[in-house]
């Protein structure tokens, strides 16, 4: 097996967008399984050893002895991801961004950090495969004319339909909120977590929330 399979099927095992995921650790590592980062940062997905050693939210430590094992490096990469996918509720440009410059830095900001590195790192693991729920083309920058407009697209698609489909209509909801939100310093449009339980089938309810929205402009 290879590393872009291995990475596959670490994604798999976890949840996770095996595009986005390959995509992370290109970003991360170029799939160099021996990389180093300037500041200590080891492997494909570029793991720092105190995270390793305790990374909290239930996920398994990764042993010094073992952070440089190719299987074991993507292993609690993509057991991290996972843990901060749903920490953020599916939103993959929280999550990313998490990965990237710590969760604190994403709660502090209260969304994507105003950090170059960490926007650039969102936007090009997002921005050639992102185009799925969780995450909007430019979700590294939502002020921006496109992320809002994204937002936007994602809300007006989630009208109700087959039940199948349901789930993924609330995270299309919830995303696209939580962006407007983000867009416009309005903290009134951001959406309730997970618990709020938007329903399948209630997307014009949701934008009901947004009338008059046009007359808005980001700050």
């Amino acid at each position: 097996m290879n590393l872009h399979e291995l990475a596959d099927t670490m994604a798999e095992r976890y949840g996770l967008d095996p595009a986005i995921f390959r995509k992370q650790i290109e970003t991360e590592s170029g799939f160099q399984e021996s990389a180093v980062s300037p500041v200590g940062a080891r492997g494909l997905g570029q793991v720092m050893p105190a995270t390793a050693r305790d990374p909290g939210y239930g996920v398994t430590p990764l042993s010094a002895d073992l952070i440089d094992d190719p299987e074991e490096n993507l292993r609690f990469a993509a057991e991290y991801m996972r843990a901060m996918l749903d920490k953020y509720d599916g939103d993959y440009s929280l999550a990313l961004s998490a990965y990237n410059a710590g969760s604190g830095a994403v709660d502090k900001a209260g969304g994507v950090p105003n950090f170059e590195e960490t926007q650039n790192y969102v936007s090009k693991i997002l921005g050639s495969s992102g185009e799925g729920l969780g995450s909007l083309p430019e979700a590294g920058r939502p002020e921006t004319e496109g992320g809002v407009e994204a937002a936007l697209r994602l809300l007006l698609e989630s009208d109700g339909g087959e039940e199948a489909a349901g789930r993924d209509r609330t995270k299309a909801v919830m995303t696209g909120l939580s962006a407007l939100g983000r867009a416009f310093d309005r903290p009134e449009f951001t959406p309730l977590k997970s618990s709020a339980k938007v329903q399948r089938g209630r997307g014009g309810d949701a934008l009901s929330r947004f009338e008059g929205l046009a007359s808005l402009r980001s700050r």
